[in-house]
């Protein structure tokens, strides 16, 4: 009786640290379970905070933007356009007569700059004749320029032979002027009130050379001292000028 209890004792106990082993090796897996998962939703939070920045940081933000082939083309050169009118002219020994300009005007009618006027006229002949060159002396204004303005585009009374005046696209300051189209203007006295008056469109900022149209208006029809501008030319020429960048 007493061996058969001794053994009930000894089963029970067995049985007892199967349990308490059971339940300690359980809660182990239950733990490093956990820490797995754990450990798992770190490595994704730190990726997801990686993929995040990866996303948010603009890449190109610093990169150069990549220019065309027509637009290096255009840094590498430029137009410098320059227009040259020539023409003939024919001393007169009549009174009244051998009072020419040629000068530049924008599209609104403004002078740009005088490339040359005759010294009686500019020095205010005018005042004495009005009949002298009298639409450049309407629109450039003479009367309000300083000296140092009128020595600047004035020149003697030329003899007889063949000009040209180059207009460079600067205004009667030194300044550049901006691409566009302007009118060039070649105006002379014949005989007191008897005026030709050429004119005519250029482009200037075109890229190609070219021969430009000009037009004749005569105020009178007479013969006299006509041939005293004559041959009247206007040529827009290009320079192509290579940029160093």
């Amino acid at each position: 009786m007493k061996k058969r209890t001794a053994a009930i004792s000894i089963i029970i106990m067995l049985l007892i640290i199967v349990i308490i082993v059971s339940d300690r090796g359980l809660k182990d897996h239950k733990s490093a379970h956990t820490n797995g998962i754990s450990t798992r939703q770190n490595v994704v939070k730190e990726t997801d905070d990686i993929t995040e920045d990866i996303v948010t940081t603009d890449s190109t933000q610093d990169m150069p933007t990549a220019k065309t082939e027509t637009e290096s083309q255009q840094e590498d050169t430029s137009v410098n356009g320059k227009l040259k009118i020539s023409m003939d002219f024919v001393h007169s020994n009549t009174q009244a007569s051998n009072q020419y300009a040629v000068w530049i005007e924008n599209m609104d009618g403004d002078v740009v700059k005088t490339l040359f006027v005759t010294n009686f006229t500019s020095n205010g002949g005018y005042t004495m004749r009005e009949d002298s060159i009298p639409t450049w002396v309407a629109h450039a204004k003479p009367s309000e320029m300083t000296k140092t303005q009128i020595d600047a585009i004035t020149g003697a009374t030329p003899s007889t032979g063949t000009y040209s005046y180059i207009w460079d696209r600067t205004d009667d300051n030194g300044n550049e002027v901006a691409n566009g189209t302007y009118t060039f203007h070649i105006e002379g006295t014949l005989y007191w009130s008897s005026i030709v008056h050429y004119q005519g469109n250029v482009d200037m900022g075109a890229s190609e050379n070219s021969l430009l149209d000009v037009e004749a208006v005569y105020t009178e029809e007479t013969n006299q001292n006509k041939n005293m501008l004559s041959n009247v030319t206007a040529e827009y020429i290009i320079d192509m000028i290579e940029q160093t960048l």
